[in-house]
């Protein structure tokens, strides 16, 4: 991964109300603010590739009618590359980002799709836990030794959806990572796909433990378009920090210097997620200041 996560109800809201509906021509018409990518040009399309003759110039349809006429001319079944410099151009059109962008998506829902599986599993098997009559309990530690084993049974149900959920998105990230022309990757379709599988990513890498591998897709998450003022994305990002710091502090797993600037990202972070909820003049903010005042790294005035 080169370059390189939705709430439950949101998770449930894209796969309900999926991606192959209709997206509103209007950019600032949303339909479902849970759907990753509102403002495809049509569904499961980062880009239109129909070439609107009405829109070129003079100059623009001689070129294209020359080029059509020459690919015509020179069309030879046969053909393959020497040096792949020119074909590669391929990687940069329309054509080649769709395919990409179609294939990330899929990915994208497969991993939702695992989650939402879980969940509805998780659901029935409290359910028949719940109505089974269980006769040969005649004692208290009977009914607490089952009850663990359910909840361990639950955990690895969850465990074992989420690592194949973060194997889809990562998978939707390699995708998206191949999209290379930068013109597209400004399109708000590819901004809001690949925001939401960063998210997704990070959410599930966090629950299964793997704080230390979220910290670059947190960042990266942060860098696109507003996404720096979301707070639950800071706040991530804070613990992260903190699990760094502890696992130094505790297992001297790193230099004391590596521990400072940990302590100090974990401090930003958790200053800038207590400013986006609360506000600056928060009394929670100003708590907050205190307790990163007295971890004698950084001193912000309320």
């Amino acid at each position: 991964m080169k370059h390189a996560g939705i709430t439950l109800a949101g998770l449930l809201i894209v796969l309900a109300s999926p991606v192959f509906a209709q997206a509103p021509t209007d950019p600032n018409t949303v339909v479902n603010p849970a759907n990753p990518t509102p403002y495809e040009p049509s569904p499961g399309e980062l880009v239109t590739e129909e070439v609107d003759e009405s829109t070129l110039s003079d100059e623009a349809k001689q070129i294209r009618a020359r080029n059509l006429k020459a690919e015509e001319l020179w069309k030879n079944a046969d053909y393959r590359d020497y040096d792949p410099a020119f074909t590669e151009l391929h990687r940069l059109s329309k054509a080649f980002a769709n395919n990409k962008y179609r294939l990330a998506l899929s990915s994208f829902q497969s991993g939702v799709n695992a989650i939402i599986k879980m969940r509805d599993e998780v659901e029935l098997f409290r359910k028949q836990a719940a109505e089974a009559k269980r006769l040969n309990e005649k004692w208290y530690w009977q009914v607490v030794d089952r009850k663990a084993q359910e909840e361990r049974q639950i955990g690895r149900m969850r465990r074992q959806a989420k690592m194949e959920a973060v194997t889809y998105f990562t998978r939707a990230i390699n995708y998206m990572d191949e999209i290379l022309n930068p013109d597209l990757r400004e399109k708000e379709p590819f901004k809001r796909l690949l925001s939401a599988i960063y998210r997704n990513w990070v959410m599930y890498q966090y629950d299964l433990g793997n704080l230390p591998q979220s910290i670059p897709i947190i960042e990266l998450y942060l860098e696109l378009d507003q996404n720096e003022k979301e707070y639950p994305a800071q706040k991530y990002l804070s613990q992260c920090y903190a699990f760094q710091e502890n696992m130094i502090k505790r297992y001297k797993m790193g230099t004391e210097d590596q521990m400072f600037r940990f302590r100090y990202k974990k401090n930003v972070h958790l200053l800038r997620a207590t400013e986006l909820k609360y506000g600056k003049e928060s009394a929670e903010y100003k708590h907050v200041v205190n307790l990163v005042n007295r971890d004698e790294i950084i001193s912000v005035m309320p």
